[in-house]
C-alpha cells in the first residue's frame, strides 16, 4: 500500500510538472501544437494511472478492513 501511495505522490508531482510545461509552451509559442499535444497525452496517461491507483488502494483498504473484521 505504501508503494502505491508513493507512486501516487510521484505521479501527482509529474502531472504538475507536465501542466506547468504545457502552460509554459503555450505562453512561449502557441503554434507548437505537436509538443503541446504530446504533453496533454502524457497528462491524460498520468490522470488515468492515478484513477487506477485510487481504485487499487481503495480495494486494498477494503481487503484490509475485511481481514481485520474476520479476526476480531
Amino acid at each position: 500500500m505504501v508503494k502505491k501511495q508513493n507512486e501516487v505522490a510521484h505521479l501527482l508531482g509529474e502531472g504538475k510538472a507536465v501542466d506547468d510545461r504545457i502552460a509554459q509552451l503555450q505562453a512561449a509559442n502557441p503554434v507548437d501544437q505537436a509538443q503541446i499535444g504530446k504533453l496533454k497525452a502524457r497528462r491524460a496517461d498520468i490522470s488515468k494511472r492515478l484513477s487506477d491507483l485510487k481504485e487499487e488502494i481503495a480495494g486494498l483498504h477494503q481487503d484490509f478492513q475485511d481481514c481485520i473484521a474476520k479476526h476480531l
